[in-house]
């Protein structure tokens, strides 16, 4: 984060990208996708399929 921190107030002009890889690991970058000023979330966890959800909403894709 420090890193981060550091590129943004140096001046460089990108924003800041925050990756879900799983269920608690994240990757925190510098992306020049992203605006100056933006944080954007990216979620790339392939999370398993639950066979056992009973309550409407509960399925994957949620």
């Amino acid at each position: 984060m420090e890193q981060i921190r550091a590129a943004a107030v140096s001046g460089d002009r990108r924003g800041i990208l925050v990756t879900r890889r799983s269920r608690s690991l994240f990757t925190v970058e510098a992306s020049s996708d992203v605006p100056h000023g933006i944080i954007r979330e990216k979620d790339r966890w392939h999370r398993p399929v639950s066979h056992l959800s009973s309550e409407p909403g509960d399925g994957p894709g949620l």
